[in-house]
């Protein structure tokens, strides 16, 4: 994923891990602001975002209020590097959501400039 994109009360990307994997990586950074003309209005928590990684049932829960766990997530950030280990998967795909989150308080719509990539080895 390589975009610029609003994030109102949150946005998810959907990416499914094959079977038999037990290297996989999600590595990127991203940045976020609070004005799409100004992307350097990045000064303060104002444009904070939360970060989580979820799989189907956490997503589901997150759907429903707070998830009661995740698989990984940072606290509230503007300007980030992720580098998260996914756990193994076994005979099934397992399907993880990338959800950036508007942290409650603060700018109703913020903006994220992305670059992730997920690597099997």
């Amino acid at each position: 994923m390589h975009k610029v994109f609003s994030v109102g009360e949150y946005t998810q990307f959907l990416f499914v891990v094959p079977p038999h994997q037990n290297s996989t990586r999600l590595r990127g950074t991203f940045r976020s602001f609070t004005k799409r003309s100004d992307p350097d209005s990045t000064t303060n928590s104002t444009a904070d975002v939360d970060v989580m990684l979820l799989n189907e049932q956490e997503f589901n829960q997150f759907l429903h209020g707070p998830p009661q766990s995740v698989t990984y997530e940072l606290d509230p950030a503007h300007n980030q590097i992720v580098d998260w280990r996914l756990p193994t998967t076994y005979a099934e795909p397992t399907t993880y959501h990338l959800v950036f989150s508007k942290p409650a308080g603060g700018t109703k719509i913020k903006f994220v400039e992305a670059d992730f990539t997920v690597s099997f080895q």
